[in-house]
């Protein structure tokens, strides 16, 4: 219901004109999240990719509600639209290769595959900033602490975190003040013995 509202709908329940202007473009957002994801993940793959505002429009867009629904909603929704007449093929519904509507199941999916990019690209960079370790952890731990990815994509997620931990050890959130000198981070690895 949230994402089929309109001004003129909210206009109708007396809301005010600015607080109709602000959950419209709310929506707007929410509606915007497949193509907000292509775009990180063509972000992902340029060559001079600025991986610190890539992980924080994920963090961004992992923060956003995520609504899985019911194989019955679905299958409801669908019949409705074939009783209807008004029903779409697959073909109709992509718009330049983004779907229109996109499900929370979907949504899931194109956030691990971008996720996916996004640890790839740090595991594989030679000159790795701690504070995009920091970041991505923070983005996994908030994918981890929802209730909407499954527990084989949890599996997955918390497999990318250990990974991280293993070469960079643990972090604090990105967004607390580090004082440098009472923690140094170090990169973990194995003492060398002598020859």
């Amino acid at each position: 219901e949230m994402t089929e509202l309109t001004e003129e709908k909210l206009e109708q329940l007396n809301v005010t004109k600015g607080a109709r202007r602000k959950i419209v473009a709310s929506v707007q957002k929410l509606l915007e999240r497949p193509k907000m994801l292509a775009t990180i993940d063509s972000g992902l793959e340029s060559e001079d990719c600025d991986v610190k505002k890539v992980l924080i429009e994920l963090e961004t867009l992992v923060k956003s509600p995520i609504k899985i629904e019911e194989e019955d909603d679905i299958r409801r929704r669908h019949d409705s639209a074939r009783d209807s007449g008004a029903e779409v093929s697959e073909d109709e519904e992509q718009e330049g290769g983004l779907e229109i509507h996109c499900s929370g199941r979907k949504l899931t999916e194109m956030i691990l595959n971008s996720l996916r990019k996004a640890c790839s690209l740090i595991l594989l960079s030679q000159n790795t900033d701690t504070k995009n370790v920091a970041l991505l952890t923070n983005v996994l731990d908030l994918c981890l602490s929802h209730d909407c990815y499954l527990p084989l994509q949890k599996q997955l997620l918390l497999s990318w975190k250990h990974k991280l931990y293993s070469i960079w050890g643990p972090y604090p959130s990105p967004h607390q003040n580090i004082d440098h000198k009472e923690k140094p981070f170090h990169l973990k690895t194995p003492p060398i013995a002598p020859p």
